[in-house]
């Protein structure tokens, strides 16, 4: 096999290939036995007609019978030979082949990057303070008061801070009616999504009505409305307080398997600092991340970056229509989708190269206990029996990249173990 080979970009090789004759004979022959064990040729008994008539009769499906056999081959000889590293399928071009001749053609690798890796050991970050404050405990604690709490009229009627209104109302825009509604209720607090609207109704009474005028807010749904003056027709049908439950052993166990209120604030701690924990693990990691990227140059194999443009695409789209967005809205932000993973890509790409070669630098790999836990962690996260997750995942393509996703994990928690970490005041 005579090959050349010519480095198109950093990381994209075109092969000439040039296969003699003599390496594909073997393979003719087989393929001209196959056929002729087949065929059916009208005055010769099955199997028994000559060659030369079986190859006349089945050229093309004999060409493409060794094509399959010899190409390939020849192709994958040839790149473990050169210990090349590729990240896809090969691209094969210009196949020149008739039966009997040398086989020809080209094709295009596209190779693992070459780059420099930065400095990744003892990386600097920062973090939030893990340590859990009697303010975050408390409001946690009023949070799940709230959800548990009973609403009553205000004994005197009147709407105020911290109170409900429940009005109706008919918002008009440009002389327009936008908006109707009945019994609608409006928390009355500082951070209201119409401020303006809110406060005003601050001091009304049941029974009252006023006209409230009010600039609509710059994401105001009708985004046609937006930043414009509209005025509210407000009738007040009632202004409700919240009573909050009190916070003893009762309170505890209607909320859950509590025995007392002090287990109830147990389980609210540990699960602040499992937030806390989790979220400062987030953090690092983005700043990780940050730091890998901006301390990276590479070249990105296009076919592979397309690809991955494309993965990045389905993935937005995918998870919009699991959020509930309708079709038509999902088509209007595709230019926003689009661009988004112009920058997505090759980010995801990059980190990907980054941490591969930090996995191989630092041996990391895959254990019998690695991929138990993480057959333990999927069953709880599909509620699937751990021994079905098992039988999905113990072999062939699925197995190879759970391997790859476990691997990664470890490469991203080896980072974060040797980072500089520094906590700062939450």
């Amino acid at each position: 096999m005579d090959v050349k080979a010519e480095k198109k970009q950093s990381c994209v090789l075109e092969v000439d290939v040039n296969i003699p004759q003599s390496e594909t004979a073997g393979a003719e022959n087989e393929a001209v036995n196959y056929f002729q064990s087949k065929a059916n040729i009208p005055g010769f008994r099955k199997g028994k007609a000559p060659k030369n008539m079986v190859i006349n009769r089945f050229k093309q499906d004999i060409q493409q019978s060794v094509l399959r056999q010899v190409l390939w081959s020849k192709l994958s000889e040839y790149i473990e030979k050169e210990k090349l590293k590729i990240t896809s399928d090969p691209i094969v071009q210009d196949i020149n082949y008739n039966f009997g001749e040398d086989l020809k053609f080209i094709a295009t690798l596209e190779l693992v990057p070459e780059f420099s890796l930065p400095e990744y050991k003892n990386i600097s970050v920062e973090t939030e303070s893990k340590e859990i404050n009697k303010e975050e405990e408390e409001k946690a604690l009023n949070d799940i008061r709230e959800k548990y709490s009973q609403f009553k009229s205000s004994d005197d009627g009147v709407i105020k801070k911290g109170h409900f209104a429940i009005i109706d109302y008919e918002l008009i825009v440009d002389e327009n009616s936008i908006e109707k509604k009945d019994a609608t209720w409006v928390k009355i607090t500082e951070d209201a999504y119409i401020k303006e609207f809110t406060s005003q109704l601050a001091g009304l009474k049941i029974g009252d009505e006023k006209e409230i005028k009010a600039t609509l807010p710059e994401n105001y749904f009708q985004k046609e409305h937006a930043n414009k003056q509209g005025t509210f027709h407000v009738k007040v049908i009632d202004a409700k307080e919240r009573v909050l439950p009190e916070l003893d052993d009762a309170f505890a166990k209607q909320v859950g398997p509590y025995e007392n209120i002090e287990a109830l604030k147990k389980n609210i701690y540990d699960r602040l600092k499992d937030f806390k924990e989790q979220n400062s693990k987030t953090v690092i990691e983005n700043q990780i991340s940050d730091y890998l990227l901006n301390s990276t140059k590479m070249d990105l194999p296009p076919n592979l970056l397309l690809q991955e443009k494309q993965a990045v695409i389905k993935e937005s789209i995918q998870r919009m229509h699991y959020g509930g967005l309708k079709e038509e809205d999902i088509k209007g932000r595709l230019p926003e989708i689009e661009k988004e993973s112009e920058k997505k890509a090759p980010e995801n790409l990059i980190l990907h190269f980054v941490l591969e070669k930090i996995i191989e630098l630092e041996n990391i790999k895959c254990e019998d206990e690695d991929f138990e836990k993480e057959f333990e962690r999927m069953s709880t996260a599909f509620h699937m029996p751990v021994e079905k997750i098992k039988e999905r995942f113990s072999e062939g393509k699925e197995k190879e990249s759970l391997t790859a996703r476990i691997r990664k994990i470890k490469a991203i928690d080896f980072l974060i173990n040797s980072a500089n970490i520094k906590e700062i005041a939450s």
